[in-house]
């Protein structure tokens, strides 16, 4: 089974925020929720690194992605002067296969919110000549087995039109809904049921009963005969 691990970026008591009353705990934390409803739904194990008012430091957050397939630490953004807007997706610099579906993370979540998109990024400093991820949850999470780690900046809090945006509990379904769809499609994941991609490949293919139970018990089975009804399809 796919498993996701999603960081709703900020407990209880932070204090960044817009300037007309949003909060990017309270903002996150609704994003996180629908997120892990939409995946849930589509039968993902889905997990929260805490609780609604555990505050674990970032790294330790990053570090229970242990054994899972894929990592979203969920934030908005700031840039001090209220100018900036935009959606950017920051990805595992020791990953740069996975700089194709952060950029697509980016426009698909700023199509919804009606802003640009900033694209995928990477941010790291160096240390005694070696090169570390920035920020703490990516570092923690990089440390482990997991497979694609990202940080998602969706929108800028302290932008009129962002916050704006932000403020509506709807626009932060729709958010989540824009990243699920991505999510979906990046892990092979989509309406398709397993019963339905059994009977296109089957059929398409000509594979007979045995070859069928043979590809059902293979450990990723599921997985592979939604790709292949998915290609067959198209």
């Amino acid at each position: 089974m796919i498993k996701i691990l999603i960081d709703p970026g900020h407990a209880p008591g932070n204090t960044n925020k817009g300037p007309t009353g949003y909060y990017e705990y309270q903002g996150v934390w609704t994003i996180s929720s629908y997120l892990k409803e939409m995946l849930e739904n589509k039968g993902i194990q889905t997990e929260f690194t805490r609780t609604w008012d555990q505050n674990p430091d970032p790294y330790e957050r990053g570090q229970k992605a242990a054994g899972y397939d894929l990592f979203i630490s969920e934030h908005t953004n700031a840039s001090g002067d209220g100018r900036a807007r935009g959606v950017e997706v920051f990805y595992d610099y020791s990953k740069p296969q996975d700089v194709e579906f952060a950029q697509q993370l980016a426009d698909n979540v700023s199509s919804v919110m009606g802003n640009s998109s900033r694209g995928a990024k990477t941010r790291v400093y160096t240390e005694s000549g070696k090169i570390y991820n920035y920020y703490g949850v990516i570092r923690g999470a990089g440390a482990t087995d997991c497979k694609h780690i990202f940080l998602i900046e969706s929108g800028f809090h302290d932008n009129a039109d962002d916050e704006a945006f932000l403020k509506v509990d709807e626009n932060l379904r729709k958010i989540a809904q824009a990243q699920a769809e991505m999510i979906l499609k990046f892990l092979w994941v989509n309406d398709m049921t397993v019963q339905e991609a059994e009977k296109v490949v089957k059929e398409r293919a000509g594979l007979d009963d045995n070859t069928m139970q043979y590809l059902k018990y293979y450990r990723y089975g599921e997985a592979l005969l939604i790709k292949l009804a998915e290609d067959m399809e198209h």
